[in-house]
């Protein structure tokens, strides 16, 4: 348009794509694409993403439109199409923020959904969309280096994202904890039985405490078999140093350890990490590899 107050000079642009936008602010620029809430035949379609939009030729046939959320497909679907219109999308510091309904009853925006934009080139499906329950933001922006949000209720507040450590409400420790998926190999390698061996790790040491390793096999319940693994550095801790009478540092950061499972047989093996449900201890695993034994085909 050459003059937006003058109805006349105005264009209409429409892409290649199969899919609409939900609303106005549900779309977010990101690297080589748009990532955004679509609809089709007037029914919302999930989340999308555009890419290929450095091809001179919008109709070039590298352009592509691809869903990236069907693993959260069933709630996307369901969100109720009265709060379309106020999704909103963000990018900050590499993630994706989206504000929207966290359930089909919700009267208004109330959770964000976010994601890791270094996820978007994996092959497949790349997830994995968190939810954030308890912010009702309908308006996302940055500004000055920070993310903020306008409140979903009529009430003239605004949130700003991140802003100091979190302590819940009765001053407890939060269970922190991590599941992988099962792991079983591709393909035919997925349907042997298996000796699982050993696990090789790769982790941060963060403090004098301990992380819990668990593993369990086939999906079974519980928390499966446990061994401990020390996070202490070696050298000395903050905190701990008498000044005048140690040397600061010293040890390593980092650590890979060999940890044998012992007689641990089953198709499919899943790990679990965590921070012993105690206040203060963090757990960072880089890398986990596993080494397995065909033994043979059910």
């Amino acid at each position: 348009m050459n003059d937006p107050a003058d109805d006349t000079t105005w264009a209409m642009i429409k892409s290649p794509s199969n899919y609409g936008i939900v609303g106005a602010k549900a779309f977010v620029e990101v690297p080589n694409g748009i990532l955004f809430v679509g609809q089709m035949n007037k029914k919302i379609s999930g989340i999308h993403l555009l890419s290929g939009l450095q091809v001179a030729e919008t109709a070039d046939d590298k352009l592509r439109t691809r869903s990236i959320a069907e693993r959260m497909e069933a709630d996307v679907l369901a969100w109720p199409s009265t709060l379309w219109s106020e999704i909103c999308c963000q990018i900050y510091k590499n993630r994706i923020f989206i504000a929207a309904p966290l359930t089909s009853t919700s009267t208004q925006i109330d959770g964000i959904w976010w994601f890791d934009v270094d996820r978007l080139g994996d092959d497949g499906q790349p997830g994995s969309w968190c939810p954030w329950d308890g912010i009702e933001v309908r308006h996302l922006w940055e500004h000055g280096g920070e993310l903020y949000g306008g409140s979903s209720s009529a009430d003239g507040q605004i949130v700003r994202f991140n802003s100091g450590a979190y302590q819940d409400a009765d001053g407890s420790a939060i269970n922190s904890y991590f599941w992988t998926k099962e792991i079983g190999g591709d393909g035919i390698v997925e349907g042997f039985y298996k000796d699982f061996p050993e696990l090789i790790l790769w982790y941060e040491l963060k403090g004098a405490y301990y992380m819990d390793v668990h593993y369990r096999v086939d999906g079974s319940g519980g928390e499966g078999e446990l061994q401990q693994l020390d996070l202490t550095p070696g050298g000395s801790l903050w905190g701990t140093l008498l000044w005048g009478a140690g040397l600061w540092g010293g040890g390593d950061s980092r650590k890979d350890t060999l940890l044998y499972l012992g007689n641990t047989q089953g198709r499919r093996i899943q790990l679990r990490f965590d921070n012993q449900n105690t206040a203060g201890q963090s757990f960072q695993v880089h890398r986990a590899k596993l080494r397995m034994n065909l033994r043979r085909q059910l």
